[in-house]
């Protein structure tokens, strides 16, 4: 599945400071690079983490040239206790964009209620602030730390069938890309047709899609009428539907911006077919 990274937010946007109850958020700066790379070398964190202790090097760059949210997690008496970040991707197949976050406390703070406080300050502002209507945590089974993390700051749980392993780090077991959304119907149907989608299930995802029109967009938020006819075509396509999904494609080609990947789909629908 192809990802693109976007760039919508910038060092103009990144909070200064976001208060919790028991801590508080600050960016990341380039002071920070060798505590973080003591943590995100540290046993939990380093058997869970994506990442390796290189990602250190590069959090303040990011916040720097607006290519993501790295906030440093400081307790009251002043100590860094763990960091929390936000990546901004869009998948392309179909399209769906996102907030990609990670967080890790180090082992001495751990259960103090930082790590819920941060994900969820954090997650509230991502939501609140930019028009990327979803917070994605991917978490393994075995990180109970984390899981419990995410369900206290409300995030959901794919179904089952979406589970995955990655290649790198099989012993960790299967992963969920755990997602809390922004309020709305509209948003609620596209994110269930998006699970629909990648479950092969392409049928079911194009009339999940269709409710999803039937509920106005949110001010804000990226699901525009050409994008979800468009996915409801390419999901028609993939299920061998020609002659809807061309329906569905020639109607969101006409509405959308960039309808370059939408002409690409009715070329090919046109060579299998011969319509």
């Amino acid at each position: 599945m192809e990802q693109t990274y976007c760039r919508e937010p910038n060092n103009e946007l990144i909070p200064t400071h976001i208060g919790c109850r028991k801590c508080s958020l600050r960016p990341v700066m380039y002071g920070d690079v060798g505590w973080l790379k003591l943590l995100i070398s540290e046993g939990k964190v380093a058997e869970y983490l994506l990442r390796n202790s290189s990602f250190a090097d590069v959090m303040a760059e990011e916040n720097d040239a607006g290519e993501a949210v790295n906030m440093a997690i400081i307790t009251a008496e002043g100590e860094p206790a763990g960091f929390v970040s936000a990546l901004p991707v869009i998948d392309r197949s179909p399209a769906m964009p996102r907030w990609m976050l990670e967080f890790a406390v180090a082992e001495r703070f751990e259960r103090r209620g930082f790590a819920t406080e941060a994900v969820g300050a954090l997650s509230d502002y991502l939501l609140g602030r930019f028009a990327l209507p979803k917070v994605v945590a991917d978490v393994c089974d075995a990180n109970t730390g984390a899981l419990d993390v995410v369900r206290k700051c409300g995030f959901a749980r794919p179904e089952s069938r979406l589970a995955y392993m990655n290649y790198r780090h099989v012993r960790q077991g299967m992963r969920y890309h755990w997602y809390r959304m922004q309020p709305g119907r509209r948003a609620l149907y596209f994110a269930k047709g998006l699970q629909y989608y990648r479950s092969r299930r392409f049928v079911d995802a194009a009339q999940m899609w269709y409710e999803a029109l039937a509920y106005p967009r949110c001010e804000g938020t990226p699901y525009c009428d050409s994008l979800i006819l468009a996915n409801i075509g390419m999901a028609y396509s993939s299920a061998g539907w020609y002659v809807q999904a061309r329906s569905f494609l020639e109607r969101a080609a006409v509405m959308a911006e960039d309808s370059g990947y939408i002409e690409l789909e009715l070329m090919w629908i046109a060579r299998q077919t011969g319509m």
